[in-house]
């Protein structure tokens, strides 16, 4: 009776939990319209970021509804560079994991370039 009652338990719990971290059609709706909306109004701000240090940029992110799941780089192409050698010049924010942007077929990304090398 005990061991029954632990493995109930511990499906309550665990349907719980994965019913927590399932997105409805509603929130994900929800969640694309504070981005599109959110999107146009930082790429107007761009100005504001050029010259600042890369925290003014990362605050503004932090605080919308945009959430950085993934990030890459921007790299140059080794064929243009000299000796073939590739140069990381910006980084791509991505609001979903990879694994989930691929079965969506949906992101929103974030390019920044950087005036480094």
């Amino acid at each position: 009776m005990k061991k029954l009652f632990i493995l109930i338990f511990t499906l309550c719990f665990g349907l719980t939990m994965h019913a927590q971290n399932t997105q409805t059609d509603a929130e994900r709706e929800r969640e694309n319209k504070m981005l599109e909306a959110f999107l146009p109004t930082l790429d107007a701000r761009r100005s504001e970021f050029v010259g600042q240090p890369a925290k003014k940029l990362f605050d503004v992110i932090r605080g919308s509804a945009f959430k950085i799941r993934n990030i890459g780089t921007e790299e140059t192409s080794p064929w243009a560079e000299y000796k073939g050698k590739m140069w990381v010049y910006g980084l791509s924010l991505y609001n979903k994991p990879a694994q989930q942007a691929m079965k969506d077929k949906e992101v929103y990304i974030i390019r920044i370039i950087l005036d480094v090398r």
